[in-house]
């Protein structure tokens, strides 16, 4: 089942789109709750450095992508799963 998922058409697109919508809405929130809107702030803390803005990208790769992953992946499942079902009728 798992190599059907994931071979799905659309599946890696879903995941990618997720990803980048996932870390974009949390940089968002991050910087609302953390920094107060201040952007300059914001910068200055995660781009100050070579090390920290390394880090924050990989962060933001890596957790979006982890999101996107569980979320395609169950939903595409559900598709899947459903369309067997109702094939099986």
């Amino acid at each position: 089942m798992f190599k059907q998922v994931i071979n799905t058409e659309g599946f890696w697109k879903s995941v990618i789109f997720l990803g980048i919508l996932f870390a974009f809405v949390y940089d968002i929130i991050d910087l609302w709750f953390s920094f107060g809107f201040d952007i300059s702030n914001y910068l200055e803390v995660y781009f100050s450095s070579l090390s920290r803005l390394v880090r924050f990208l990989i962060a933001n790769i890596m957790g979006g992508f982890i999101y996107g992953f569980i979320i395609t992946f169950f939903k595409f499942r559900t598709k899947i799963k459903e369309h067997k079902h109702l094939k099986n009728k």
